[in-house]
């Protein structure tokens, strides 16, 4: 069964099941979706640190939701294979590349021995240039997780909660819904509220991965959010909408 615990006990059963919020699209380009892991030894360590997946919904065009949690895993199986496959799955379900905490090298063995490379994302390189100076880690896949980039990592987050997704009215009154606002998994609202570096965060972790693996993309080539924003500016350009300095009617 899932783990709504944020730190469960070690006598419960750290299986752990995937919770899916929405199914993926069929029609969706490749990597319309962040996937974010946070793994962890494969021995038993002490201490109840579990792996977290998260799966994240960017702007999809047709798609009524976007920038949102649409599937995740907490868990600590006897074997953190188990959860290695879980990730793939996720990745394969969501047709998307995932990014994980590469502290611990078992993820990246697991896909190589699937032969599943692909669906790993690179080492955020640009995200690492621009905040870590003469950085010299060479890992391919994954991030490996420093002072600086935990920095960039809590910046992003604060700024993606923020943001605005969309309005409801209340008595006239309209209110913006943000990003935080539709999150409905308890464990990481509760991990952000309590989040501190001194202690462990594994949600949070995940969580990071996938702003990473977002703000990598948004650099690398143009973001979907933004492409369907253009979309609509063209098509509002089409429609004779705009009348001043920056679009004109046709």
């Amino acid at each position: 069964s899932p783990l709504y615990d944020r730190i469960p006990k070690m006598t419960d059963n750290l299986d752990g099941a995937v919770l899916i919020y929405e199914r993926p699209i069929e029609s969706a380009p490749p990597n319309s979706y962040s996937i974010g892991y946070d793994p962890y030894a494969q021995d038993k360590s002490k201490g109840v640190s579990i792996a977290s997946v998260i799966v994240r919904k960017k702007a999809i065009i047709g798609s009524y939701t976007k920038n949102k949690i649409v599937a995740r895993y907490r868990g600590r199986p006897e074997s953190a294979d188990d959860v290695n496959e879980i990730f793939l799955l996720l990745c394969k379900l969501y047709n998307s590349k995932g990014m994980y905490e590469n502290m611990f090298r078992h993820p990246k063995t697991y896909f190589a021995n699937s032969k599943s490379l692909n669906y790993l994302a690179m080492q955020p390189d640009n995200i690492i240039t621009k905040h870590i100076k003469d950085s010299g880690v060479q890992r391919i896949y994954g991030c490996h997780m420093t002072d600086e980039l935990k920095d960039a990592g809590e910046t992003y987050i604060k700024k993606n909660l923020g943001e605005v997704v969309d309005y409801k009215w209340i008595d006239d009154e309209r209110i913006s819904i943000t990003v935080l606002d539709q999150i409905d998994d308890i464990p990481l609202l509760e991990d952000l509220i309590s989040y501190s570096r001194k202690t462990n965060h594994d949600d949070v972790m995940s969580y990071m991965m996938c702003m990473f693996q977002e703000e990598e993309y948004k650099i690398n080539q143009r973001d979907p959010k933004e492409m369907e924003d253009v979309s609509r500016q063209l098509l509002d350009l089409a429609r004779g909408q705009y009348n001043n300095n920056k679009y004109y009617n046709i």
